[in-house]
């Protein structure tokens, strides 16, 4: 490969890339746009775990961890819109317990694809949580 072909090879992988980036920030824009007019409708904060055929692991626990924890959530109300593909039962359990401190006075969950093994086990777990309460 000559040193100019080379060259627009590596010029045309960045325009791809910049558009790749501009795309990626007008989703993120929705959907952040989304989640202010969902909380606003439904009067409570909302967070998105949306993995699709990803997994609920262990590693994603501490993340959402943090998330939340930086999120700046005002009240005691938590709609959480979960689209998984399943994954550790144990990060569902965690999750659960997370989920339940920022939703002590509501926590729901929105379903708008699917919620798969472990991701059911989260869902059942806190509502086995709110009914033993």
């Amino acid at each position: 490969m000559s040193n100019s072909s080379h060259k627009n090879t590596k010029l045309g992988q960045s325009v791809e890339i910049s558009k790749l980036k501009k795309k990626i920030s007008g989703l993120n824009k929705k959907i952040e746009s989304f989640k202010e007019q969902f909380s606003e409708v439904r009067q409570s904060d909302c967070f998105i775990l949306a993995l699709g055929p990803d997994n609920l692991a262990n590693p994603l626990v501490d993340q959402i961890y943090n998330e939340l924890k930086n999120s700046g959530f005002k009240g005691n109300k938590l709609d959480v819109i979960i689209d998984s593909g399943g994954g550790s039962i144990g990060a569902a359990y965690n999750l659960a317990q997370l989920f339940r401190r920022y939703g002590k006075e509501r926590l729901s969950f929105v379903i708008p694809r699917w919620a798969k093994s472990a991701a059911t086990l989260l869902i059942w777990e806190l509502h086995l949580l709110k009914n033993l309460a």
